[in-house]
């Protein structure tokens, strides 16, 4: 019978004990080793050639797992992960399966619930939980809608004469109308005239939500070169 074999990469080094421990009383897993940092975790991956990693999450730092992930996945491309956090609806979940990690656990549950997980990641039978999966598919939705309205607004802005973008680009870095009329040398109710023309090519209501909007989505890092 072939054997799991199972390394484990956490800084609390007493959880890579008592894993081991445990997992030497299963006829089908194989424990081949463990670290105590990302930075060690590469060569423990080359080898002792795991079939399943369990990686914590944060270890030097916040995201010192998931900063490895696509590192230990193109050194192995067959490699299940695991991803280990002390939460379980932690914002980084969501970047770890992006990148390539195969499930998550939380560091409080059991063991028997581990060794389930490794069976399910071996035999690629994953599946995440409800709450997850559901958290998964509103973060991708969202980050679809995200992109659809950044093009939106860059389009929009290609519409806009050279006075109107830079008027809005002053309202988006926080300049008030009575500011911006002073720095072109006009008068407010210019400014203010310009601003009722880029409300009607953008279909906005109101110029506090259009510069909401624009911030949000962060459209005029896309024209920091045309300041150069």
């Amino acid at each position: 019978m072939n054997k799991i074999r199972v390394a484990i990469c956490d800084d609390l080094e007493f959880l890579c004990q008592n894993l081991k421990n445990h997992f030497k009383y299963q006829e089908d897993i194989e424990f081949v080793g463990y670290c105590t940092s990302a930075k060690d975790c590469p060569k423990l991956v080359k080898d002792s050639c795991p079939d399943v990693l369990l990686l914590d999450i944060q270890m030097e730092k916040e995201t010192a797992g998931i900063d490895i992930i696509s590192e230990l996945l193109e050194q192995s491309p067959k490699l299940k992960i695991i991803i280990m956090s002390s939460y379980a609806y932690n914002e980084y979940i969501f970047s770890a399966l992006i990148d390539g990690a195969t499930d998550y656990i939380t560091k409080d549950c059991s063991v028997e619930q581990i060794i389930q997980k490794i069976h399910d990641a071996y035999r690629n039978q994953t599946q995440l939980l409800p709450e997850i999966s559901k958290k998964f598919t509103d973060m991708s939705r969202n980050l679809n809608e995200s992109h659809q309205s950044l093009i939106y607004m860059l389009s929009m802005l290609i519409t806009l004469s050279k006075t109107e973008f830079e008027i809005l680009k002053l309202l988006c870095a926080g300049e008030s109308n009575d500011t911006i009329a002073k720095k072109r040398f006009t008068e407010v109710s210019t400014v203010r005239s310009i601003c009722s023309n880029i409300l009607k090519k953008f279909g906005a209501s109101n110029m506090r939500n259009l510069v909401n909007s624009i911030n949000n989505l962060h459209v005029f890092d896309h024209f920091k070169n045309l300041d150069k």
